[in-house]
């Protein structure tokens, strides 16, 4: 990975006629916290409820079609086929889960701030806190992107399942 051209360890280094927009720029720091904070929550609620819509899915129209029917194939290829991608839609959403617990977001480290930055000048500081926060949101955004195709590739496996699924409930009232 390269370095990037404007990493803080030379930031006294950054002219202030060179570099006019330090004060702009700052004031997206904080914001940009934010906005990655409501995309990760976003992710993970549509998540979380795709799960449990799968889950409720997966278990009620089993269910259903014993109450329904008088003869129901639990052995049928399509309702085995069906519940494996429940499974691999299942598993998928709680890889998912586990990765947000886990990872988590990037945020700036306050405890770095009082030990190593509060003796910084305020250009400084500012443009450090600008090159860590364009760091943390890279990484964020990277990692709300694996977990929107982890969110694709579950609905992928569910569309899967439904279809399946009607294909049983078809032939078993046939």
């Amino acid at each position: 990975e390269e370095t990037p051209l404007n990493e803080p360890d030379n930031a006294s280094d950054f002219d202030a006629s060179q570099w006019p927009s330090v004060d702009l720029a700052y004031e997206f720091v904080a914001p940009s916290y934010d906005w990655a904070q409501r995309r990760f929550e976003s992710i993970e609620r549509r998540i979380h409820t795709f799960l449990a819509f799968t889950a409720t899915l997966t278990l009620g129209v089993p269910a259903l079609m014993a109450a329904v029917a008088q003869c129901v194939n639990f052995a049928s290829v399509w309702f085995i086929a069906g519940m494996i991608c429940a499974i691999m839609t299942l598993l998928l959403g709680i890889v998912a889960k586990a990765a947000i617990s886990l990872s988590g977001m990037w945020h700036l480290n306050l405890d770095s701030l009082y030990k190593e930055w509060l003796h910084l000048p305020e250009r400084e500081f500012k443009i450090n806190a600008i090159y860590w926060a364009s760091q943390h949101f890279g990484a964020n955004a990277s990692f709300i992107s694996k977990m929107g195709w982890l969110l694709i590739s579950m609905l992928f496996f569910f569309s899967i399942e439904v279809a399946l699924l009607l294909v049983w409930v078809v032939a078993t009232l046939a």
